[in-house]
């Protein structure tokens, strides 16, 4: 029981972990991205994220 507990708390500070490594880089693709759209580089309608 105490090794499922202890998987589980592994898989939630890895995921803890993954979320504040990619959240600056999302971040930073965001902000690229509104900048590049509003310099007109590409259009942001055309793309499936917004």
């Amino acid at each position: 029981m105490t090794a499922q507990r202890n998987m589980s708390n592994i898989w939630q500070l890895s995921a803890i972990g993954a979320l504040c490594v990619i959240h600056p880089l999302w971040e930073l693709i965001g902000f690229t991205m509104s900048v590049m759209s509003n310099v007109g580089i590409i259009d942001v309608t055309q793309l499936p994220i917004h």
